[in-house]
């Protein structure tokens, strides 16, 4: 699950993420888990479009650190991954609620998990999000 924390100054929105994701896999009797903490924020310029309609662009930026743990060891591996996701936005809305979509284009930097490790690993992702907001 995320928690997105929206703060409207103007024309500008400032929006915190926080989530958490654990699963674990197994395979010929042994166990592993994997948890995906994210701290994100967005920074955005925020254009009121009309009463109902916003539209909004602008980046998400920040950090997400993983660790995998196997059940059979003590050894539990961790790194932490760079985040940078120019958006796109947009949400209509009724009353205290808003309905919205978001397009991203992710660039994460992969953490190596060996400290001695040269090796740099990067990937793109072009992420959709929906979204349902209530607004105090």
């Amino acid at each position: 699950p995320s928690l997105y924390v929206h703060i409207t100054l103007g024309k500008y929105r400032i929006e915190p993420e926080n989530s958490n994701v654990r699963d674990s896999v197994s395979h010929n009797d042994e166990t592993t888990a994997n948890s995906r903490l994210r701290f994100v924020t967005g920074l955005f310029y925020y254009n009121q479009r009309s009463e109902a309609n916003a539209l909004y662009v602008g980046t998400r930026i920040g950090f997400a650190r993983t660790a995998v743990s196997n059940a059979f060891s003590d050894d539990t591996a961790s790194q932490i991954d760079f985040i940078f996701a120019p958006t796109l936005g947009g949400e209509h809305y009724f009353g205290d609620l808003s309905l919205g979509v978001e397009s991203q284009v992710q660039y994460t930097r992969i953490g190596n998990v060996d400290e001695d490790s040269e090796v740099t690993r990067s990937q793109f992702l072009i992420r959709a999000l929906f979204f349902a907001r209530f607004h105090f």
